[in-house]
């Protein structure tokens, strides 16, 4: 796979650069958000679950999981327990196209297209093992007239979706007015007795 150095925008407010930050380097180049803004989420959550108000040594895979599921990627399994490495970090064994978040050992890389986006390029020359990875993939271009296809589509449904609810509306209508007349029909012959006694009463 070609390789991109990529930062993910750290140098831009660390000096430091062996830092343990893969995380919220991988994160930030999939999803095009701040790297600061990531760093500062991160280490809050962090500090929260495991005591520690860092982003640079660690991060419990629920803080990042959870985000990058909240922002549209979807987490695929490539290894179970037992079964030993199934999938490599090379261009035949990870999808080309889209963006992907990388699980390795002890590390998360990006990939765009194909091409790694990292600090240093952790493929191993295409024999690193992918336990899987998080991918977002790429929203196909509509053309003109599929998008007024869908516009259309979308307004028909809300069309019928209207019409469905002035149905139901009427429906219940309907059936109060049945239930009603059915009581009133139950209690006509007592109603008329009564009426009966009162004239009588009268008379």
């Amino acid at each position: 796979m070609d390789f991109n150095f990529n930062d993910g925008g750290r140098s831009k407010y660390f000096k430091a650069e062996n830092v343990g930050d893969c995380v919220v380097r991988s994160v930030a180049i999939a999803t095009g958000i701040d790297y600061k803004k990531i760093y500062d989420l991160f280490a809050k959550e962090n500090l929260r679950l495991r005591g520690r108000k860092t982003a640079r040594n660690g991060i419990d895979r629920k803080i990042y999981e959870k985000f990058l599921l909240e922002n549209g990627f979807t987490w695929v399994p490539k290894m179970k327990i037992g079964q030993g490495c199934k999938t490599h970090l090379n261009e035949n064994e990870v999808p080309r196209s889209g963006v992907l978040v990388l699980s390795l050992s002890r590390h998360l890389t990006c990939a765009i297209d194909g091409v790694i986006n990292d600090t240093y390029d952790p493929s191993r020359g295409g024999t690193r093992c992918v336990y899987g990875y998080y991918i977002k993939e790429e929203t196909p271009q509509l053309s003109d007239e599929e998008r007024r296809i869908q516009e259309v589509k979308k307004i028909n449904e809300a069309k019928q979706k209207e019409i469905n609810e002035v149905l139901e509306s009427i429906k219940a209508e309907v059936n109060k007015f049945t239930n009603e007349s059915k009581y009133y029909t139950h209690d006509l012959p007592y109603i008329l007795s009564e009426l009966k006694d009162i004239d009588s009463f009268f008379n």
